[in-house]
């Protein structure tokens, strides 16, 4: 058994006198000091000095077992395809997959035409990464004529992605759109415009905005904030065929969904029906098929009661009405 000869002195943190008080609540935290109130950043001297006394108590260890961890990643490594690839999906006129270069730490996403041309590199994850202490990709999302990427990364290790547009042509970032995104990003339907999730300082999705290419970060619009219940978090989504955007607001068990055309994101929302304690809501269009008023259908899920059939109405210019009609389905098992 892999045991060391000597064990290093863990590092003891200080204690230092603290009350919190919340609610008509007080309660003692001699911890408190070790919480840099400027986090994610962190400069304050006492901190950064007992997490260095923390890495070097778990350099100390490693030390005496770095024989065993190196046969046991070589072990693990040997399992792995190292040239392991995503199945190509076909997204209008082009192919796109993901796989790993041997030896490589990060994916390479890639695209073909469908009909056949050569690979094209869309994200090389492996160079972003490159002499950044942390990198991960969150999302990324091509927009519909093809020609740009939505991304959100985080180089720092915060867990505040950061989202930002490039053109795919040249290689080069357009405009880094806000630090604190989360979730799938969603283009519009003419590629001009980009809907997406931001976090507040609890790191809930509270909002959903949109912007414009281009544009000013001050001339971005909230589309919706969570103000009625602060436990909600905002999610966005986009039905199959691409014609609406989906705004969700909810926890583990209730919520609500609202949508709007993909055409115009700052249009009037649809409200497909109001919140109510208990019930889970689920949207998507349904493709290809009308009814008799020449209305576009939408299927309409509550999970924990009962489902449906939601129908939303377009005029003759194509815009979507303010009102739906809900038909109730069979009632759960």
């Amino acid at each position: 058994m892999d045991k060391p000869t000597t064990l290093p002195t863990p590092p003891r943190a200080e204690q230092r006198p603290h009350t919190n008080s919340a609610h008509g609540v007080s309660w003692d935290d001699p911890y408190h000091w070790l919480r840099d109130p400027k986090y994610p950043e962190v400069d304050d001297p006492d901190v950064l000095a007992y997490l260095k006394a923390e890495n070097a108590y778990f350099d100390g260890w490693k030390a005496q077992h770095q024989g065993l961890i190196d046969q046991l990643f070589d072990e693990m490594k040997g399992r792995i395809k190292e040239d392991e690839s995503s199945v190509p999906i076909r997204d209008g006129d082009w192919l796109y997959w993901w796989a790993f270069k041997p030896g490589a730490q990060y994916r390479t996403w890639y695209r073909k035409p469908a009909d056949g041309g050569d690979d094209q590199i869309i994200f090389d994850e492996p160079t972003e990464a490159e002499g950044k202490e942390y990198f991960r990709l969150d999302a990324i999302e091509v927009s519909p004529d093809g020609r740009l990427i939505a991304v959100t990364v985080d180089d720092n290790g915060s867990e505040r992605f950061k989202l930002k547009l490039r053109d795919l042509a040249t290689g080069n970032y357009l405009e880094t759109i806000t630090d604190v995104a989360i979730g799938h990003p969603v283009w519009s339907a003419d590629s001009q415009g980009v809907v997406f999730n931001e976090v507040n300082d609890q790191w809930r999705s509270y909002r959903a905005r949109y912007h414009r290419l281009g544009a000013p970060l001050s001339a971005d619009i909230t589309l919706y904030e969570e103000t009625e219940e602060l436990g909600f978090s905002v999610g966005i989504g986009r039905s199959h065929d691409r014609s609406l955007i989906f705004i969700s607001t909810g926890d583990n068990v209730t919520s609500e969904v609202r949508f709007v055309s993909a055409a115009d994101p700052t249009a009037e929302q649809v409200l497909m029906s109001r919140r109510q304690a208990g019930r889970d809501q689920i949207l998507a269009a349904a493709v290809g098929r009308r009814n008799r008023r020449a209305g576009d259908q939408l299927f309409y899920e509550v999970q924990g009661s009962r489902h449906g059939l939601a129908t939303a109405l377009r005029n003759a210019a194509g815009s979507l009405t303010s009102c739906c009609e809900t038909l109730p389905g069979a009632r759960r098992s």
